[in-house]
């Protein structure tokens, strides 16, 4: 009696205790288990719809994943991240549908096709990587990004009165190629080398009475260069002439200075050659003041 009586308690605890050493055994044990990717990098491919564009940070390249099985069935809403060896220089967006990212990942549609654009500013070659549900694809497309050309398609328009406008230059329109999914208008473009000049009407109208009168503007230039010209050329001689005439003068003094206890006669016609010296400075001042005609400079 007493055997069964402990074996009968021992099972009753057995069963109170059971509910709360399983309930402590899940939430302290963690259950890890690898579960192995179906996606084959071989099978799988990422191929790109150009090789080469111009680094104008909106020429794109468009790249297409598909991310088939061992067996090459398609593998719907897996993860896929597409990168570039050149890190943040080259942007890429992907597509969910139609819809353009503002990320490199997105998830593969019902054909296991998942779509991303790429473009850049700085020129160089860039190498892209998908990945697949943690799998690198074999695939790994190279682009090269070229540098931009010269400017070649300069349109050139008047802005006239009351909001109208005439374009007097417009080049022909450049050949665009398409990607096999539409993209907004401004990834579509190869290379952006248009540039549109627009001039106002005041500064258009300057710009014609400029170009009418640049004859007559020469020939001025021309006329006030050589009257300019002349007038130096003329102020050198006569700062000359008033030298010359003053080292005269000085030598006279001299002479007479020299000469006073001497002979008076000769120092009446010093005194009188240098009145003569002095007359002719006064009237080399009175010219130089004078407007002078350029037709006959001075000697």
């Amino acid at each position: 009696m007493i055997r069964r009586g402990a074996g009968l308690f021992f099972l009753c605890l057995s069963v109170l205790l059971f509910p709360s050493l399983t309930k402590a055994a899940s939430a302290d044990s963690v259950i890890s288990a690898n579960v192995p990717s179906f996606v084959s990098p071989s099978e799988s491919t990422l191929v790109s719809d150009l090789s080469e564009l111009p680094a104008d940070g909106i020429s794109s390249v468009l790249f297409t994943a598909t991310i088939v099985s061992g067996s090459g069935s398609p593998l719907v809403d897996k993860d896929f991240t597409l990168s570039s060896n050149r890190g943040e220089v080259d942007t890429i967006r992907c597509y969910d549908g139609n819809t353009l990212l503002a990320t490199n990942t997105t998830k593969t549609d019902a054909q296991g096709i998942a779509r991303c654009i790429a473009y850049s500013l700085a020129p160089g070659q860039a190498t892209f990587t998908g990945v697949a549900d943690t799998i690198t694809l074999d695939d790994k497309p190279t682009i090269t990004f070229t540098p931009l050309p010269a400017i070649s398609n300069i349109t050139v328009t008047v802005e006239l009165p009351g909001q109208k406008k005439i374009t007097l230059i417009k080049p022909s329109e450049p050949i665009v190629t398409t990607p096999s999914l539409k993209t907004p208008p401004s990834e579509n473009k190869l290379v952006n080398t248009q540039v549109e000049l627009l001039i106002p009407f005041w500064v258009f109208i300057l710009i014609i009475l400029l170009l009418i009168a640049s004859p007559f503007l020469f020939s001025l230039l021309v006329i006030i260069y050589r009257r300019l010209r002349f007038y130096i050329i003329a102020d050198r001689q006569q700062r000359e002439k008033e030298e010359n005439l003053l080292a005269k003068i000085y030598e006279l003094e001299q002479k007479l200075a020299q000469g006073q206890t001497v002979d008076l006669q000769q120092n009446v016609k010093i005194s009188q050659q240098i009145a003569q010296t002095e007359q002719d400075i006064k009237q080399a001042v009175v010219e130089q003041t004078e407007p002078t005609n350029p037709a006959n400079p001075a000697p």
